[in-house]
């Protein structure tokens, strides 16, 4: 394997002085090497570790094992190295409860899909506790991304993929009968997510993975069929973080592997009931760490149309190369515990500051990078949303590999905001005011930074808040309160000032008085949209205050297509539009400033009024190509520095080289970027090999920095 040197700047800290490491990174392989057999467990039975034909396998973040042990009429929990820790039993509101599949979403929960009565029962990990039951349509298999459900329908039926919230409510379906694209015939048997959010389905009567974005657009389907073979029957299919698919070929008792566009990588398996063996794997899961396991119906017996032989799990590992180990772990923030999305870690030699290798976390934080050669390493971190310090873990903190070994390091970045959290009650009666407005302003400039809607028991908390003074205001959107400002003023100038510092969470209660609202029968709605580029914005708070006295009449919140509407009694009013994300500038009807209400144009009840809100951050976007071929270059990472010498955002390039930065504040910034994987050259824009020389650029609000780069190879 040929290795390449380059050079990586990293940010020590912010403001500080840089820090230079030397690079030797290797270019990824074409294909890879067939995993090899680490664990097994499980026979045919009921006891803890026993199976009777479980149909489907998931994995959680915190890489507990779960099997939809159908015949047995539960969901089994296991830890990675197949030890049992509780089993989940039918829900008490339901009769047979057949699991055929499980999928875990990033909340603790696990939800099991009951393919007999068309219903997804919901646990809780920590307690084993059912909560609930979601209706669904009769599925056979269940995958979740983020926030959304995808139920794969197709035992017997044509086939298709229907969406829902994780509350249960229904949001899409597709798919239909036939071979062609985002078609289907009967009997398809899997679905799976990658990081990505594109969704795989097994086309099992069609022979064949096919591939669709989120919202069911088709992107591209191929053949699971080998040269030699006449048919495959795939069932589970799955993903991990490093863009592989892994079908379960049911008829040649093999896992194929193959990348996100479908190029066949390795195979492995065979007929047996030894390691790596297998007679009918139905299922397979991946674990943030990169292992895959396979669930093994057992011997499958066509006169009784049952798996009735050995049922099991198996986990493979990907072998590293000889003398190598892994280091993996989760990255954490080091104030709230919570997990780091999407970190980059970069994995550095001790001995010479150099970076050995580097690994993006998943969306749960965690992360794996192996082939590592035994020896001392340090690990530094980035968050290239620009929401934590980047650092190195501990002082650093010595990680030692060995080879054949994973070596768990969780390292713990610092944030660079706070936030403002409370409760909201009534006076006099202490009770709480559920769905109350909470709205942090700069004590400084009175502009608007964020908002949150407190909980049914008026608990709110404002995250994200840059370090600085805040003058929060409480709102009341149904107009049974009157509103406040902390801590209990009617109008900003004589509001207390809050200190809010990165990491800290500030407390602010504040208690509403009650107030007469008359019931109004009068509409007032519109459209909210981004100035310029016509987006709908969702999330925003319009507030209405009566134009006589400037008292809280009510308000509502845009939904996802930027449209609002609420009742009111017939008269004037005058309007605010505020974007609780931050994103946008607040304005008052008609386009005023924040602190434009004297001049604000009164609207008369009923009405439709629309409103466009000038977005206050910008972006920089562009492609990344190899110099001199012109071919994108993939997995690229793109760093922006602000002009502090922080790191204000990130983005890691796409297949085809491109990458966007949203959400930059005005002002002057330099970008480098590094390819962590094929070994070119690093370099900053423009074609500068350190900071020094970097081209400075401009981000403006609302625009939009084209940078592109070419690497080469040294």
């Amino acid at each position: 394997m040929r290795r390449f040197r380059a050079v990586l700047v990293l940010l020590a800290t912010a403001g500080a002085c840089l820090a230079t490491f030397n690079v030797r990174l290797a270019p990824a392989d074409a294909t890879i090497t067939p995993f090899v057999w680490e664990a097994g467990w499980g026979t045919l039975g009921g006891g803890n570790n026993q199976f009777n034909r479980p149909l489907g396998i998931g994995i959680d973040s915190d890489n507990h094992v779960f099997v939809a042990d159908t015949w047995n009429n539960r969901v089994s929990m296991f830890d990675r190295n197949g030890s049992f820790i509780r089993s989940f039993a039918a829900p008490p509101t339901t009769g047979n409860f057949f699991p055929t599949d499980v999928a875990a979403d990033n909340s603790g929960r696990i939800y099991a899909l009951d393919s007999g009565s068309a219903k997804v029962s919901v646990y809780e990990v920590a307690s084993g506790n059912y909560l609930r039951t979601l209706n669904v349509a009769e599925g056979v298999s269940i995958d979740i991304h983020e926030d959304t459900i995808y139920v794969l329908e197709g035992n017997n039926e044509p086939g298709g993929v229907s969406t829902y919230d994780l509350d249960g409510n229904f949001i899409d379906r597709w798919g239909g009968y036939g071979t062609g694209d985002g078609e289907f015939l009967y009997h398809v048997w899997g679905i799976a997510t990658d990081t990505a959010g594109d969704v795989y389905v097994s086309d099992t009567s069609n022979d064949r993975i096919q591939k669709f974005d989120s919202t069911g657009r088709f992107l591209t389907a191929w053949p699971t069929i080998r040269p030699g073979e006449t048919s495959t029957s795939p069932r589970g299919v799955s993903t991990d973080n490093a863009g592989h698919v892994f079908v379960v070929d049911r008829a040649n008792n093999l896992i194929k592997v193959f990348d996100s566009s479908g190029t066949f990588l390795t195979s492995w398996g065979s007929t047996g009931t030894g390691h790596g063996q297998f007679q009918t794997p139905v299922d397979s899961a991946t674990d943030a760490l990169g292992r895959l396991f396979v669930l093994d119906c057992g011997y499958y017996s066509n006169y009784y149309q049952r798996c009735d032989t050995q049922p099991n799990v198996q986990r493979f590992g990907r072998p590293n190369l000889p003398g190598a180990g892994e280091i993996a772990g989760t990255v954490t923030e080091t104030t709230s515990g919570g997990r780091v999305p999407r970190a980059w870690v970069a994995v550095l030699r001790s001995a010479t500051m150099s970076l050995a290798a580097g690994a993006v976390a998943d969306a749960s934080g965690n992360y794996v990078v192996g082939d590592l050669p035994a020896g001392s390493y340090y690990l530094y971190v980035i968050d290239p949303t620009g929401a934590h310090t980047a650092g190195f873990h501990g002082p650093p903190t010595t990680v030692t590999v060995t080879a054949g070994n994973v070596t768990d390091a969780d390292p713990a970045i610092p944030p660079t905001s706070g936030s403002v959290a409370g409760t909201v009650t009534e006076q006099g009666t202490g009770s709480p005011i559920g769905g109350a407005w909470v709205i942090g302003i700069n004590a400084t400039t009175g502009a608007t930074q964020r908002g949150a809607v407190a909980d049914g028991a008026g608990h709110y908390n404002i995250a994200g808040l840059r370090s600085g003074s805040y003058r929060p205001v409480f709102v009341d959107p149904t107009g049974a309160h009157a509103s406040r400002y902390f801590p209990n003023s009617v109008d900003f100038l004589g509001a207390t000032s809050l200190a809010v510092t990165a990491g800290g969470s500030t407390a602010a209660n504040v208690a509403l008085p009650t107030q007469s609202t008359p019931p109004g029968p009068a509409s007032l709605s519109g459209t909210v949209r981004e100035a310029g580029t016509n987006t709908a914005l969702g999330g925003v708070f319009v507030v209405a205050l009566r134009a006589s006295d400037f008292r809280n009449a009510g308000g509502a919140v845009t939904n996802a297509s930027g449209q609002y509407s609420l009742n009111v009694a017939a008269g004037a009013y005058k309007l605010a539009f505020v974007d609780s994300t931050g994103g946008h500038n607040m304005e008052w009807h008609n386009n005023q400033p924040n602190t434009g209400l004297a001049t604000a144009t009164s609207v008369t009840a009923p009405a439709v009024t629309n409103a466009t809100l000038d977005a206050n951050t910008g972006s920089m976007a562009g492609t990344v190509t190899d110099d001199p071929s012109g071919d994108p270059v993939a997995g690229a990472w793109v760093v922006v520095i602000g002009p502090t010498g922080a790191i204000a955002g990130g983005a890691v390039t796409a297949p085809d080289g491109t990458y966007t930065i949203a959400g930059l504040a005005p002002g002057t910034y330099r970008a480098t970027f590094v390819d962590p994987k094929g070994g070119r050259t690093q370099e900053y824009y423009n074609n500068s090999p350190n900071y020094a020389g970097a081209t400075p650029f401009n981000v403006t609000a609302a625009g939009a920095a084209t940078i592109n780069a070419a690497l080469h190879y040294p």
